[in-house]
């Protein structure tokens, strides 16, 4: 998989995540891999696949990193967190992605929606979650990733 086809697959949520493996985004297989019904399924691939034209406005130049699958799975763990903070009754369907997402395995389980709903309520635990993946984020800029 190259990076840059992560990020812009093409075709519909429900299309994409008919075949999830296929696009290499770990997004979309955490999305499928959870079980949650349709609605709430193409829901997510849509807040997935929005999640690299947040980056694209927040930071530029980001397509080429050896990490941009990694950063986009991190962002969109943000996403997922301020979903939950804004919409609690969302919360077991967000939290079975992210109990799924492979690149949330070093989270504890049971417990991942939790950190991200934690992580992305506070700006200085964002900056610090995404200090190895991006040096010297700015607070402003953490913000508007965290959504």
């Amino acid at each position: 998989m190259t990076d840059a086809a992560m990020p812009s697959p093409p075709g519909s949520e429900e299309a994409l995540l008919r075949d999830p493996e296929a696009t290499g985004d770990p997004n979309l297989v955490a999305i499928a891999r959870s079980g949650i019904g349709r609605a709430h399924a193409t829901w997510l691939a849509t807040v997935a696949r929005s999640v690299p034209a947040r980056l694209d406005r927040a930071l530029g130049e980001w397509w080429g990193r050896p990490d941009a699958v990694v950063l986009v799975a991190a962002v969109f763990g943000l996403a997922l967190g301020t979903l939950a903070r804004a919409y609690p009754d969302t919360s077991p369907v967000l939290g079975r992605v992210a109990e799924a997402h492979p690149c949330y395995a070093p989270l504890p389980s049971g417990r991942r929606l939790e950190v991200l709903e934690t992580l992305a309520g506070d700006p200085h635990l964002v900056v610090d979650w995404l200090e190895e993946l991006l040096p010297g984020l700015e607070r402003e800029r953490a913000t508007y990733l965290a959504g």
